[in-house]
């Protein structure tokens, strides 16, 4: 049974490893549109709470603009359809 999982965990870690080597360009190229249109930071990290209330960060590419509020405001109760909030709505 160690055995078992022992090798289900090193095709787990292959499997990953590939995907990371593929999928590089498409990250790099991600990370590069985003600081030649806003600047850095270019991670956005959100906290979250999972099993037992315990909190982690997950780690996301930003996409909204560095000035929009965190917050409800009267933004968001007014009709603003013509502007928007995300950066490659401009």
């Amino acid at each position: 049974m160690i055995i078992k999982n022992y090798i289900y965990l090193m095709i787990q870690k292959i499997i990953a490893l590939i995907l990371a080597i593929i999928l590089s360009p498409l990250i790099a190229i991600i990370v590069l549109i985003i600081f030649l249109d806003d600047g850095s930071p270019i991670i956005y990290i959100q906290r979250n709470y999972g099993l037992n209330h315990k909190t982690f960060d997950l780690y996301k590419f930003r996409t909204m603009k560095r000035d929009t509020p965190e917050g409800p405001t009267e933004y968001f109760t007014e009709d603003h359809s013509s502007s928007f909030l995300l950066k490659s709505g401009n």
